[in-house]
């Protein structure tokens, strides 16, 4: 079985929220296209690491951050040494799972439903966790 992209499994999960009408986007983070320098660059004042699916459930503020198979088990395996920023390799795609982690650590601190998420079972199974504890 062929597997899927990020784009799509995020397509699939925002698909089935919709489909369950809870109010939910797609937060687009490439940036702004600049001509002149030929690649995209951040807007200024920006927040790094905010989720890629935003929205409301149960009256909670709700993110999704989307991620393959392979890089779900990574982040699941390694959670602790990225969150602490003990990395040494690809600096920047570390750096960017960071701020994910302390976005998520942050958004549920803040009493929000915040979960990294591959998959749409992955999907009910977080979401029938909210359920249990309402």
């Amino acid at each position: 079985m062929r597997k899927l992209t990020e784009n799509q499994i995020q397509s699939l999960i925002h698909q089935y929220l919709t489909g369950l009408r809870i109010f939910s986007w797609i937060n687009p983070s490439i940036g702004v296209y600049d001509k002149k320098r030929e690649t995209y660059r951040s807007i200024s004042g920006t927040l790094k690491g905010v989720s890629d699916i935003l929205g409301i459930y149960q009256g909670k503020p709700l993110a999704i951050e989307v991620k393959t198979e392979s890089e779900h088990k990574y982040i699941e395996k390694n959670y602790a040494r990225l969150k602490e920023g003990s990395f040494r390799s690809d600096q920047k795609k570390f750096l960017h799972l960071q701020r994910q982690i302390n976005f998520i650590d942050n958004f549920q601190e803040a009493g929000g439903i915040a979960f990294f998420c591959s998959s749409l079972k992955g999907l009910k199974e977080e979401l029938s966790k909210v359920e249990g504890n309402t």
